[in-house]
């Protein structure tokens, strides 16, 4: 808990999703929740923005995300909603975006922080449901290299601990 604001933040270790929001899941508008991405790695991106620009580098970095198992779980500002969003209907996404009427989302991971345009907010939660990592990166293919080679060092060191 943040004592000072009196608001429960999550922390590496804790469950990561405790409560079903919308989302648009392959072009639909829909409610999903912890048990959609159980036993598969999530990766929960909050993201200053979703331009056409934005949603090619993401759907790319996705695509590259499902090879290896992981969702990607995508939180545009409140300002963006979930409805407008015709790219998103008009392809298949490697990613889901997720709506935040209540905030909840942001409250639960902190709240809104301060980010320049181009970076985007990420956590890394495993296949129990528990948050694993936390990252500020750059929403370049260089700053997403680095979410990918997290994933897979955590990927290996599961591995590494079954064997």
């Amino acid at each position: 808990m943040d004592y000072k604001s009196g608001k429960i933040v999550r922390r590496i270790g804790q469950k990561a999703l405790t409560f079903r929001f919308p989302a648009v899941v392959d072009g639909e508008v829909s409610y999903i929740g912890p048990k959609e991405f159980l036993g598969q790695w999530l990766v929960l991106s909050f993201v200053p923005a979703l331009g056409e620009s934005e949603i090619m580098l993401w759907n790319r970095h996705g695509q590259e995300l499902a090879e290896l198992g992981v969702a990607l779980l995508l939180v545009p500002p409140e300002a963006q909603t979930l409805h407008g969003k015709q790219s998103f209907c008009t392809q298949h996404m490697h990613f889901v975006v997720a709506g935040d009427p209540m905030r909840r989302l942001q409250r639960l991971y902190g709240g809104p922080t301060t980010q320049s345009p181009g970076r985007g907010r990420t956590f890394l939660i495993d296949p129990d449901g528990l948050l694993r990592f936390h990252l500020v990166h750059s929403l370049t293919e260089r700053g997403m290299g680095v979410l990918t080679e997290l994933l897979q060092a955590y990927q290996d060191a599961e591995i590494a601990a079954v064997v």
